[in-house]
Formats: C-alpha cells, structure tokens, sequence
C-alpha cells in the first residue's frame, strides 16, 4: 500500500493499494494534481514491470494509462513544462535502457521519444527552460558510474 504525508497535520494516511508487491515505481506529480507512476520491479513475478497508471488522490482511484515500450525500474520522469511527461533510461532485462517514453497527461497519449546517446541508469533529472530536461551521472554506457550528462527536449 502507498502512504500520503499531510504536511499541514504532520500525518501519514493510506494512499492507494499497488497491484502488486512491487519496488524502485517512479512517479510524477501532473498539472491537475494527479499522479502518474510507472515501471519498477515486482518482487513476486520476479521481472521488471512496463505498466503506468494515474492516482486521483480527491476520488482516491487508480486507473491504468498504458505501458512503457519495455519494463523498467530505476527509470526517471520529468513533466516538461508543456505538460508532457518524459520517461527515460532505467534498468531492463538486458542491462540499462536508452529509450525515452513521452506520455502526453492532457490526452493520455504516449508518444516515442528518440533514444538517449547513451544507456543510463540511477541519474539525476533537472528541468531546464524550453521543454528541456538534463540527465547527469549514474550508471551508463560501458562504464559504471559515468560521468556523463545528457540535455534532451521535446
């Protein structure tokens, strides 16, 4: 189960109930306060997972959005400031990712973003002006522990 922290009374209450015991989910907070979570790795199937789904914290429902093109935990999210949410990089199967995922929140539609340069896992993700957004770090491409950054923007 999730927990919600209300800063204004300083406690927790229950949130929504995950579809499975699962880790290392990323979420999103979108414009209209929903919360859009994707990937992570269930701990009871034993497999990285591609589902996404929105919580609606003031009806207190989840409901499914899609799927990422491969499953994937340790994958960052960043909403643009056109409302779009980028999904990049992570841990897969095979290794590391360099894909990039868009999910549009106003039309709930994904779209594909071109692949990152580089293959990473456990970045940092900033905002930058103009649709753009900085990974830096983590782990990457043939080394471990790159020190690599990349800047993409849509």
């Amino acid at each position: 189960r999730t927990r919600v922290y209300n800063p204004a009374t300083d406690a927790w209450s229950w949130g929504y109930d995950l579809m499975r015991r699962m880790v290392n989910i990323t979420s999103v907070l979108l414009d209209d306060e929903r919360v859009l979570s994707c990937g992570g790795y269930d701990q009871d199937a034993d497999g990285f997972q591609d589902e996404c789904w929105i919580y609606d914290p003031d009806k207190h429902t989840t409901k499914s959005v899609g799927k990422l093109r491969e499953g994937a935990d340790g994958i960052r999210m960043i909403k643009l400031t056109n409302g779009v949410v980028a999904i990049a990089g992570g841990y897969i199967a095979s290794g590391r990712s360099n894909k990039v995922d868009l999910f549009d929140a106003s039309t709930e539609s994904w779209a594909v973003g071109a692949n990152m340069p580089y293959f990473l896992g456990n970045t940092i993700v900033a905002p930058l002006p103009g649709n753009k957004f900085l990974l830096a770090g983590g782990e990457g491409g043939v080394a471990t522990n790159s020190s690599g950054t990349t800047a993409l923007s849509w």
